[in-house]
């Protein structure tokens, strides 16, 4: 629905959630539209020695208001979400080899999905809703962060964050 009513943020997080999910990138196990008490860990492939998970967070709210003229729109609220991405990656194998592995397998992942949002359109399946995903600002419009890799109890675990704008049209209603 264009105007979801008093849950705008859940329309994103979802919205956002469900565009990943449709993409099927291979090894990306499960997406989150939101941040999970408990994250599961599927196998990404079988046999697979590597798990990732995706979960959305909208962290910043920006409203302003737009005065357009005639009478099919008298105007209404642009929204900027500033949505932050968790990908989480681990690998289950102690071998040194499969270290380096697993950071290869990891960015394969973290550039699949920074490239979704270089993908045509850019309105995350929501052209109806959404004006734009990650082309906004114009400079540093998509961003990465990646922790260094940990070794723990036998896992080698590796997370990043993706920051990017989601902005949102709300007509005003008569």
């Amino acid at each position: 629905m264009p105007n979801p009513g008093a849950r705008n943020r859940e329309f994103i997080r979802k919205t956002v959630a469900n565009f990943f999910y449709g993409l099927n990138i291979q090894g990306l196990g499960n997406i989150y539209p939101g941040t999970p008490l408990t994250e599961l860990m599927d196998e990404g492939q079988p046999g697979s020695l590597y798990r990732a998970n995706l979960s959305v967070h909208v962290v910043d709210i920006a409203e302003s208001f737009r005065v357009l003229t005639g009478p099919a729109d008298p105007g209404g609220y642009f929204a900027h979400y500033d949505v932050m991405l968790s990908l989480k990656h681990i690998c289950t194998s102690v071998d040194g080899s499969d270290w380096w592995a697993a950071e290869d397998d990891h960015d394969r992942i973290l550039d699949e999905v920074k490239g979704a949002l270089k993908g045509g359109g850019r309105d995350l399946g929501r052209p109806d809703v959404v004006l734009q995903a990650g082309t906004y600002p114009p400079e540093s419009s998509i961003r990465s962060e990646t922790e260094e890799p940990f070794y723990d109890g036998g896992i080698r675990g590796q997370w990043s964050r993706i920051f990017f704008t989601v902005t949102q049209y709300i007509q005003r209603q008569p």
